[in-house]
């Protein structure tokens, strides 16, 4: 960093510890935050300035740290909650009932034969292929904009708010293109597991649009930040039939019909605790190679 700072052409370097840990900084570096200044006076630093900055540590100290410490909160809540959800926390919305309603892209994940595999492996193993999973899946939803909402057991829930991608054709189209590349990517994984003798993991994706209800519920002394409605409901019924229908990714006719594509039915089915029968579709010519 010196040579850098003398490369343009400072002539002196004045550093200050502000004894405050930095949470958000790597362990090693958390002991205390730095506070360093670098001159380009031909003479450096005179007496004067270096008086002016040792009685200006404190105040910035302050500051920095309050800075730090709001940083650390946002982190939490972007990996607790997600980015979309948690900028509405850290903005205030914070009370059972707080929310708004929105149009979304609802993606529903689930994993499939988990009991098998959990009797498969050790707890400690089982976890690190529940987090392989997740990473493959939710880890790709989020890559193309999704907000991973929560974690069911071994399944996953996710928006793509009409909101954020602007139109609706775009959202569908990001949520579309996340569920295929988690495809891609978990035939690569099985590829390798088969290799070591392991079974394959897989997983069936739901997608749906509609209304719903995104905000706090829950008790007032412990709320969940998600979305609720009868179009949550349907997304995690249509991925319910992945299994029974031998396909991974399953669409409601509301969804394809924002997308324009190439789709194949394959009809119409009375879902669980869903009133109206819905028509459900796959890629006609999903390619995952």
């Amino acid at each position: 960093m010196l040579r850098e700072l003398r490369e343009q052409g400072a002539t002196d370097y004045f550093a200050q510890l502000t004894n405050f840990p930095d949470r958000t900084a790597p362990v090693e570096y958390q002991e205390g935050v730095v506070l360093a200044w670098a001159s380009r006076a031909r003479d450096g630093f005179s007496e004067h300035d270096l008086d002016l900055l040792r009685r200006m540590r404190l105040p910035l100290s302050l500051l920095f740290k309050q800075l730090a410490e709001r940083k650390l909160v946002a982190d939490i809540l972007d990996t607790y909650l997600g980015s979309y959800s948690g900028r509405r926390v850290l903005s205030g919305q914070v009370q059972r009932g707080d929310g708004s309603t929105i149009e979304a892209v609802i993606l529903f994940c689930d994993l499939r034969g988990s009991s098998k595999l959990a009797e498969q492996y050790p707890l400690q193993e089982y976890l690190g292929v529940l987090n392989e999973y997740y990473e493959t899946t939710a880890g790709t939803v989020a890559e193309h904009g999704g907000e991973v909402l929560k974690f069911i057991g071994d399944a996953s829930l996710a928006i793509f708010p009409f909101e954020r991608f602007g139109e609706d054709e775009n959202a569908c189209r990001a949520a579309l293109d996340a569920a295929i590349e988690a495809l891609r990517k978990g035939r690569e994984i099985n590829r390798a597991r088969s290799k070591n003798g392991e079974g394959p993991i897989e997983f069936g994706f739901g997608l749906h649009v509609g209304t719903v209800m995104y905000g706090n519920v829950g008790t007032p002394s412990r709320l969940d930040f998600t979305v609720i409605g009868e179009a949550a409901n349907q997304a995690a019924r249509i991925e319910g039939k992945c299994r029974e229908l031998g396909e991974a990714i399953l669409m409601s006719s509301d969804f394809v019909e924002r997308l324009p594509g190439e789709w194949r039915t394959l009809g119409r089915f009375q879902l669980h605790n869903i009133k109206e029968d819905l028509e459900v579709f796959t890629p006609a010519n999903l390619d995952l190679d």
